[in-house]
């Protein structure tokens, strides 16, 4: 009786996650040197890499493509890469990914390749705290188990016992 139950819950799940899929595409843009930062006019999308999701019509989906406008980027040393149409082929997947060039010929690019570095490297602090954290919460789960398990061990087992004087003999008997 479960088995039905979960290939029926199994095939909602899919189904929604597969039609979410079609409705829209994911784009992830990423930036050479990355560490630009994304735009859409005035709106501030963060740094790249970034994914964003894109609402697909059903002319698109009829037609297999679908056109969008990439977002704009900026380096920390002022160069712009300005936004250009994306065509997407989607009869070859609703995921894909895109780098957006810097500029040539645009001063300050040792400026944005230390910039991406500086980046880089506050990742890999956040990573390396996230794991310090995690293994911290992970000892300390395994010292109250270690902790639970000892005060199991301790406990004794309560024991009733009965004396009889018979005699001047003294009998004892325990459950």
């Amino acid at each position: 009786m479960r088995l039905p139950i979960v290939l029926i819950f199994t095939g909602i799940c899919v189904s929604f996650l597969s039609g979410c899929a079609r409705n829209n595409v994911q784009v992830t843009f990423y930036s050479d040197p990355s560490g630009s930062t994304l735009y859409y006019g005035n709106k501030n999308y963060g740094f790249a890499p970034r994914s964003l999701w894109y609402p697909i019509s059903e002319e698109d989906k009829k037609q297999g493509r679908t056109r969008i406008a990439t977002p704009s980027a900026r380096w920390v040393s002022g160069a712009v890469a300005e936004s250009v149409s994306l065509d997407l082929d989607l009869t070859r997947g609703y995921m894909w990914n895109h780098t957006i060039q810097r500029p040539v010929g645009v001063s300050g690019v040792e400026k944005d390749y230390q910039f991406s570095l500086e980046l880089e490297r506050t990742h890999a602090m956040q990573r390396q705290a996230a794991a310090q954290e995690a293994q911290a919460a992970a000892q300390q789960r395994q010292a109250a188990a270690q902790e639970a398990q000892r005060n199991k061990l301790l406990v004794i087992p309560t024991t009733n016992c009965t004396s009889r004087v018979m005699g001047g003999i003294v009998n004892t008997s325990c459950n």
